[in-house]
């Protein structure tokens, strides 16, 4: 009996032993988790700001390009004539060269498509696939804009936005 009774003791000294490490797998695991959680997010709010600058460059560089392309057929001396001529007097050869160089960019760098605006921001000319909500000229022009325009000569851009459901909006 006495032999019985230690091997029984012995037995459940050993489970109980078993029984507190199988407890204790869960604690470090807990521990651990706690420990690193912390670490792991700022890893990844610093991925995603990483990625967000990397965005951010390549929009800029993006707008940059077009602001450039703008700039290129704003000195093109032949588009300024027709675009003079068509607004002046809605002349059907100038309107066809003008929309043959319009689609040209609409081919090249896969816009939908491309407008001509007057000197009040309404539509002269537009080329492309019609917006399914909305046109240029339903919108009003920042007006600031067309006199900064008007002073310097240059190239200017301003905030036309298309949503993810083809709604167009300008951001004065």
């Amino acid at each position: 009996m006495p032999n019985n009774k230690r091997f029984i003791k012995n037995k459940l000294v050993y489970l109980s032993w078993v029984f507190v490490i199988l407890l204790l797998i869960p604690l470090v695991n807990l521990g651990i988790y706690k420990h690193e959680l912390p670490k792991l997010e700022l890893q990844t709010y610093n991925n995603l700001q990483s990625i967000a600058n990397i965005k951010v460059q390549q929009m800029t560089r993006w707008l940059n390009y077009r602001v450039a392309d703008a700039s290129v057929l704003a000195s093109d001396r032949q588009l300024s004539e027709d675009i003079a001529s068509q607004i002046r007097a809605h002349d059907a050869l100038s309107a066809k060269i003008i929309k043959a160089r319009f689609e040209s960019l609409i081919s090249s760098y896969h816009y939908e498509s491309v407008s001509l605006l007057n000197i009040n921001g309404a539509v002269v000319l537009q080329t492309g696939e019609s917006l399914s909500k909305g046109k240029v000229s339903d919108y009003n022009v920042d007006q600031n804009l067309i006199k900064e325009v008007k002073a310097n000569y240059q190239t200017r851009h301003g905030d036309f936005f298309i949503d993810y459901k083809k709604n167009l909006t300008y951001k004065s």
